[in-house]
């Protein structure tokens, strides 16, 4: 995957992304001892690699980014990274990939990876609602149902920390898609207790083989 694939994707944060394979690589440029990582026993060793991987990735952005030094993510909310205040960051994990956004600027941002060929089609009664798109020209069944699937979890990131509800994929549904500009169109059916001043949010979206990667960022009032 090129970076510059990426980058208009993250207009108002940065990220990073690397592959779960480059995992010694990378770790071996920090002091782990100076780091605390919301790691309990029963993670399975590979889980463990991915949150201290995804959490020295975040580290390094707001280290050059924003001149921040975060040794202590152990700040864990319902399974959330609780980011600095002012801050709003967002984690998502592939079947080889990791990448992590963070942003100064926006109220909300959610990012997620899915691997299409893992999309099983006896999801969809899960995944989709009567208002969810069928079809899409230039995307095939599979890649339409991983997109609806990555952009409801990549709305869920980005306004849950706002709302502080749980809600799932039946909350909401995709109802425009351009394959050209690679954008789409996600709605909410209600608002929250807390709530959000727009019920209709425009994400981005991008295909690379078979991953499939959903960007959503809201921006601050």
């Amino acid at each position: 995957m090129q970076i510059s694939d990426l980058d208009k994707m993250f207009l108002d944060s940065k990220y990073l992304i690397f592959k779960k394979s480059d995992y010694a690589n990378f770790v071996e440029k920090f002091d782990l001892n100076t780091f605390q990582f919301p790691i309990v026993e029963t993670h399975h060793p590979e889980r463990q690699k991915e949150i201290i991987f995804s959490r020295l990735m975040a580290h390094k952005i707001l280290n050059e980014h924003f001149s921040l030094n975060i040794f202590d993510w152990t700040n864990v909310q319902d399974r959330k990274t609780i980011f600095p205040e002012g801050i709003v960051g967002s984690i998502t994990h592939g079947k080889e990939d990791l990448l992590v956004a963070i942003s100064y600027s926006l109220q909300g941002i959610g990012v997620d990876l899915e691997n299409v060929s893992r999309m099983k089609m006896n999801t969809e009664r899960i995944v989709r609602t009567a208002d969810d798109l069928l079809t899409c020209p230039g995307l095939t069944s599979q890649m339409l149902l991983t997109l609806i699937f990555s952009a409801k979890e990549s709305l869920y990131k980005a306004i849950n920390p706002t709302v502080n509800e749980f809600f799932g994929f039946d909350a909401a549904y995709v109802d425009r898609i351009n394959v050209e500009d690679g954008s789409f169109v996600i709605n909410l059916y209600r608002n929250f207790n807390k709530p959000i001043s727009s019920l209709s949010f425009k994400g981005k979206f991008k295909f690379f083989g078979d991953l499939c990667l959903s960007v959503i960022e809201i921006k601050s009032l």
